[in-house]
């Protein structure tokens, strides 16, 4: 009965060894892969592209109806151009404000709106 029992056990350990060699080997392959990336002949350009800006190309047009007043604010480097309208709209009536946006990239470029 207990030599029935030794050979289940050494069955098992069998399966975990191999086991542990599979998640072994699977880890190493991973982590050799991420070296490689990291330190290969394409890692300086695929570090660079974390500090490369690459939506410039993209080119955002803005149109109103009727035409805002433009304000500076801020000074310098901080400063922003504030688009103002004025106007009256009275008792019981309304006053519509449109503008448009367009957005244009290159076609070796997809642009996703993000819906």
């Amino acid at each position: 009965m207990s030599e029935g029992r030794t050979d289940i056990k050494k069955g098992i350990f069998r399966r975990v060894r191999v086991l542990y060699a599979l998640f072994f080997f699977v880890g190493m392959l991973i982590a050799g892969k991420i070296l490689y990336l990291q330190y290969g002949p394409k890692g300086p350009a695929l570090r660079n592209k974390g500090t490369t800006i690459t939506y410039e190309r993209v080119k955002l047009e803005a149109s109103f109806e009727p035409q805002p007043e433009t304000e500076a604010v801020g000074q310098g480097a901080e400063e922003t151009a504030l688009r103002v309208w004025r106007f009256e709209v009275p008792p019981r009536s309304e006053k519509i404000v449109r503008y448009r946006v367009t957005a244009r990239a290159p076609a070796d470029m997809p642009l996703d709106p993000g819906r």
